[in-house]
């Protein structure tokens, strides 16, 4: 008979034959790589309540009475209820098997460049994939610079030639944040080849190309609300105006910097959702705000420390470190992924 078992990770139930006992298999959904048991798993039967006999009442005796011999605080059975318990709050969808965990500073980064060093030359292959997928979009783009110039520097094709040229880079950047989701789970989960697998997205792309315009927007909105208020102040000719808007757009800056950097910390593990549990854009955006809560500070930390250390790796290495900055990255944002959702890693 063929063995039935759950997979640990996704818990997607999986058929083997009955002659791979004790081999390693690969789960056709998260790719996890698993141990087949002897015999197929089973949950325990529940035992069997006994009714436990009637316990005989003295004439005359109150069946509601106390125990105690009171004066009847035990509530009749059989008297309307004045209170009701309230149902459990159902979990979200995909998150079943997934624990709210508290990340540590040093984990995550000890995990990442444990990972990254010990796979070294496969990293710096997916970081020269992600640097020719870059260099694509900059080679498409090239002739949309110069096309406003050949149409007379008319405002219709500066216009339109800006949002061509976003687009495009939007869709290119979505892909690499697929390949970078994909590339850290599988590298994470134990598998030794994840570059024959990233490229496995289905219909993930979309989602994460529609989240990627979302957040996009929100950058391009925030300035532009930032900066009309700012720039009639400064148009309006009085000096005193003009030191108000400079104080003016100091201060929206920061807030609007600060909205920007916790909106942003509080959905970084949406793609991740997208892609490893399946779940729609809205759905996976406030997963991760929930999984996010109470791991914000931590992860801002960490991506602090990366921000700094990252550009003197370029910079010391003639630009060179730029191609093993993404799989690094890619490594860091997953770790924060599994370590926030309790999810095991590779040894």
């Amino acid at each position: 008979m063929p063995i039935e078992f759950r997979c640990h990770t996704c818990n997607r139930l999986l058929r083997t034959p009955d002659d791979s006992a004790g081999k390693q298999a690969k789960c056709p959904q998260c790719s996890a790589v698993l141990t087949v048991p002897v015999s197929s798993t089973s949950e325990e039967p529940t035992p069997k309540r006994t009714a436990s006999p009637p316990t005989a009442l003295p004439a005359g005796a109150n069946p509601f009475a106390a125990a105690d011999g009171g004066s009847g605080s035990q509530p009749n059975p059989y008297a309307s209820p004045t209170t009701f318990a309230s149902e459990p709050k159902p979990e979200l969808a995909g998150t079943d098997g997934l624990v709210q965990t508290r990340i540590d500073f040093g984990d995550v980064l000890g995990l990442a460049w444990n990972m990254f060093t010990t796979n070294f030359g496969i990293c710096l292959l997916f970081g020269l994939i992600c640097f020719g997928i870059n260099m694509g979009s900059t080679v498409i783009n090239l002739p949309l610079q110069f096309a406003p110039q050949m149409a007379g520097n008319e405002p219709i094709a500066i216009i339109g030639s800006f949002v061509i040229q976003t687009g495009i880079g939007i869709l290119f950047q979505a892909f690499i944040f697929c390949l970078m989701v994909m590339f850290g789970l599988l590298l994470l989960r134990g598998n030794v080849s994840p570059l024959s697998e990233i490229w496995k997205l289905g219909p993930h792309f979309l989602p994460v190309a529609l989240g990627y315009f979302v957040i996009t927007l929100g950058v391009w909105v925030a300035i532009v609300i930032g900066a009309v208020p700012v720039g009639l102040l400064v148009a309006s000719g009085d000096e005193s105006l003009q030191i108000a808007a400079v104080i003016v757009g100091i201060s929206l800056g920061l807030l609007l910097l600060i909205g920007y950097i916790y909106l942003l910390i509080s959905v970084m593990l949406t793609f991740h959702f997208v892609v490893d549990r399946r779940l729609g854009l809205f759905d996976a955006v406030r997963t991760s705000m929930q999984f996010m809560r109470g791991n914000r500070l931590t992860a801002l930390a960490i991506g602090l420390v990366v921000s700094v250390i990252t550009p003197f790796v370029v910079i010391f290495t003639c630009l060179l470190g730029s191609i093993a900055v993404t799989p690094f990255m890619a490594l860091v944002w997953t770790a924060i992924y599994l370590k926030a959702t309790g999810q095991p890693v590779v040894a």
